[in-house]
C-alpha cells in the first residue's frame, strides 16, 4: 500500500495543532490516563454504514504521527434510551490520548451529522465498556497503521486521509486494558493481522468471536434450542389445523350470504424523495471557480438534508451544507477549492435526507 510521507495540505498542518486548541484546562486531572474513546450517533449516521462514517470523520481530523504506539479499537453500543452509539477508543502514550481528547473536545463539532454533545461525546477511561470493543489496528512507531484482516475495508479511507499504511506483521501492544475479568478471555497471539478482541456487543450489529472453551456448550445450547422449537412448532401446527377445521365445518352447517361493502382506498403518506445530479463531480483547480450539482426533492413532502461538506474544509467549499427542499422543487450548490490543491485528490461528499442517502465522488485539482 503507498506510504505517506508529508502532510500535502493545510488540514493535515491544522491537525497537529489540536492541542494547543483546547488549552490546559482538558488536559487537568487527566494526565495517568491512556485511554479515551470518541462516541457518535449511530442513528444519525445510518446503522448500515455509522461505522465507516465515523472512522472518515476520525481520520480526517487526527495526524497519525501523533498517535505512534496507540492501538485503535470501536464497537456498537444500545443505550437503555434504546440509541445505538458507535465508540472509538484510542490506547496509547498519554500524549496521543490527549492529543485525541482535544481534537475532539471543540464545541463546534456538534454541528457535524453524528457528533453529539461534548459530555456525551468523549468518554472517560473508567467509563468506557470495554467489553464491547474490538481491536482494529495499530499505529507503529513510525506512524504508519496496521489493520487487522477483518478491517480491510478502512484501507480507502485511510489512504483518502493520506495516513501512511503498513503491509508488515509486528508484535502486539499490550491489550491489558482492554482485556475484561470474565471467563470470556480474548484468544492470545502474536500477529496483529489475527487478533480478536472477545465480547459480544447488545444490537444485532455484530457479534464478537468466543474461545474455544466456549464453544462446545454453547453448540449443545444451539441444538436443544433448534429442537425445542421444532417442537413446539409442529404441536402449535396441529392445534392451528384442528381449530380450523372445526372453523370451515361450522361455516359450512351455517352458510348465510353476506354483502361485503366497498372499502375507501388508504390515503397515501406523504414522504420525501432524494435525487443527486450529477454523483460525480470535477471542481477547476483555480481558487474561485465553481461547478455544480442539484438537489431535487422527488416525493410529495418537504426534504430535510445535509452534508459533510464541512469536514473537507477550507480545501473544498460549498455554497450550502444542509438546507429543506419543497415538493417538486430543486436546489443548486456550488462546489469550489478555498485553496489551492498541488495534485489531484477525491473526496466523498454524502448527502443525508429524510428521504434517502446519496454519495457524490469529487475529483479536486482538475485543470
Amino acid at each position: 500500500m503507498p506510504g505517506r510521507t508529508t502532510p500535502k495540505s493545510d488540514g493535515h498542518a491544522a491537525r497537529r495543532k489540536v492541542n494547543s486548541v483546547a488549552g490546559e484546562g482538558a488536559r487537568g486531572g487527566r494526565e495517568s490516563e491512556t485511554i479515551v474513546g470518541i462516541a457518535f450517533d449511530a442513528d444519525e449516521l445510518g446503522l448500515e454504514k455509522a461505522e465507516l462514517r465515523a472512522w472518515q470523520m476520525l481520520m480526517e481530523r487526527l495526524d497519525p504521527q501523533e498517535l505512534r504506539g496507540s492501538a485503535l479499537y470501536h464497537g456498537p453500543v444500545l443505550l437503555p434510551s434504546g440509541k445505538h452509539q458507535l465508540i472509538v477508543a484510542i490506547s496509547g502514550p498519554q500524549n496521543s490520548v490527549t492529543y485525541v481528547r482535544n481534537a475532539f473536545s471543540a464545541p463546534d463539532l456538534v454541528a457535524f451529522p453524528g457528533m453529539l454533545p461534548i459530555a456525551q461525546r468523549i468518554i472517560n477511561a473508567n467509563d468506557l465498556p470495554r467489553e464491547y470493543l474490538s481491536l482494529v489496528g495499530y499505529i507503529n512507531d513510525r506512524g504508519a497503521l496496521l489493520l487487522t484482516d477483518w478491517k480491510t475495508e478502512l484501507v480507502p479511507l485511510a489512504q483518502h486521509a493520506r495516513w501512511q499504511l503498513s503491509n508488515h506483521s509486528q508484535p502486539l501492544p499490550n491489550l491489558s486494558l482492554l482485556a475484561p475479568e470474565s471467563d470470556n478471555q480474548p484468544e492470545h497471539t502474536h500477529s496483529l493481522r489475527v487478533a480478536r478482541t472477545d465480547g459480544a456487543t447488545q444490537t444485532n450489529m455484530r457479534t464478537f468471536q468466543r474461545t474455544n472453551r466456549e464453544r462446545p456448550l454453547a453448540r449443545r445450547r444451539l441444538v436443544f434450542a433448534l429442537i425445542g422449537t421444532l417442537l413446539i412448532l409442529i404441536s402449535l401446527g396441529i392445534v392451528a389445523s384442528r381449530i380450523i377445521a372445526r372453523q370451515l365445518l361450522a361455516k359450512d352447517l351455517n352458510h348465510t350470504p353476506t354483502v361485503t361493502q366497498p372499502t375507501a382506498p388508504p390515503t397515501a403518506i406523504p414522504q420525501a424523495i432524494l435525487v443527486v445530479a450529477p454523483l460525480n463531480l470535477k471542481v477547476p483547480c483555480q481558487v474561485g471557480h465553481t461547478t455544480q450539482f442539484i438537489i431535487s426533492n422527488n416525493g410529495t413532502a418537504d426534504l430535510e438534508w445535509s452534508s459533510n461538506g464541512a469536514l473537507f474544509a477550507p480545501r473544498l467549499q460549498l455554497t450550502q451544507t444542509s438546507g429543506t427542499i419543497p415538493p417538486g422543487d430543486s436546489l443548486s450548490i456550488q462546489v469550489g477549492l478555498g485553496q489551492v490543491v498541488k495534485n489531484p485528490q477525491q473526496v466523498v461528499l454524502v448527502i443525508q435526507s429524510n428521504g434517502g442517502t446519496l454519495q457524490i465522488t469529487a475529483t479536486l485539482g482538475v485543470c
